[in-house]
């Protein structure tokens, strides 16, 4: 960046050439270019802009030409959320601002970003306002995955609370409303359940052994918490539904559809059992032998002992 601003004609700029810069210019430069932290020098009646490389990765595509640049017109899109702060650092007041939103247009097209940063006033050696002490850090990676993370989490909370499966739907909509910044368009999509040809149809058989309706998601939803599972397992029980012809449970607790994890798991199982049958047999086969043997060996020591005990005795 030293090179950089060395290069650049500062003689047409209000600043003028650097050999005439005023000795406290050229030691907040030397600040400002020896740090790592993101700072921006504002200096003069037009502003002009001196930064380090930490700024310039703040600055974007509008580098290299906001060096030397008037603040002011590098950072126009901003003006409505830095104008303030910056009129009263010119007063010599000192300003901070955190996790300040604004939107930018530094790579071509306007972006939202979020910035903590300071505007601190310089004054020279007549204690008179002449330039700004401008250091900035962005957080806008830190508060968009913040912002997001919260919708997220409203969304399954509200939709917890729902009763029937339409206000689920209602309550998801409506809190995605609230987040526009993040999902400017939604489409929320409910497919009814297949009853005629599709897996649900052929797989879910009711007691008398015709093809049973798929359980609709606001009847499932109604009879939600412990009622649930209670019928649940009494339908299990007896092989039929829980309470009632017009149960949702009905379909649900016939057996698991083709494809479902409980159906995969126990085709996996008896896959496993079938190839390892004959393995099983002679192991089984080689046990008992081996149980056999053992017992006959332990009853013909157990004689022996017992003779000579006898022999001891008499």
């Amino acid at each position: 960046m030293a090179t950089l601003i060395a290069s650049l004609d500062w003689s047409n700029s209000p600043l003028g050439p650097i050999e005439s810069w005023p000795q406290s210019l050229r030691t907040t430069v030397s600040i400002c270019l020896a740090s790592n932290f993101p700072i921006n020098i504002i200096w003069g009646d037009g502003h002009n802009q001196i930064y380090n490389a930490g700024y310039r990765v703040v600055c974007g595509a509008v580098h290299p030409r906001a060096m030397g640049e008037s603040y002011r017109v590098t950072w126009a899109s901003a003006w409505p959320a830095i104008g303030e702060p910056f009129e009263r650092a010119l007063a010599g007041e000192t300003s901070y601002l955190e996790n300040q939103r604004m939107f930018l247009e530094r790579n071509g097209y306007p972006e939202e970003t979020f910035f903590t940063f300071s505007l601190s006033p310089i004054r020279d050696e007549s204690g008179k306002v002449v330039g700004l002490f401008h250091p900035v850090t962005e957080t806008t990676a830190t508060m968009l995955s913040q912002r997001r993370t919260r919708a997220l989490r409203d969304i399954a909370d509200r939709a917890g609370r729902a009763l029937v499966f339409d206000e689920a739907c209602a309550l998801l909509l409506t809190t995605l409303g609230q987040y526009g910044s993040d999902l400017s368009f939604a489409l929320l999509y409910v497919t009814p359940p297949r009853r005629h040809g599709g897996a649900a149809a052929r797989n879910v058989r009711d007691p008398g052994g015709r093809a049973a309706r798929a359980p609709r998601p606001p009847a499932l939803l109604r009879r939600g918490g412990r009622g649930l599972a209670a019928r649940a397992r009494g339908a299990q029980r007896t092989g039929g539904a829980g309470d009632g012809p017009d149960s949702p449970l009905r379909a649900g607790v016939r057996g698991p559809l083709s494809g479902a994890p409980g159906s995969l798991k126990r085709g996996r199982s008896r896959g496993w059992r079938r190839r390892a049958r004959p393995w099983l047999r002679q192991w089984s086969r080689r046990r008992s032998a081996r149980r056999d043997w053992i017992g006959r060996d332990c009853c013909a020591g157990r004689s022996r002992w017992t003779a000579s005990l006898l022999t001891m005795m008499g």
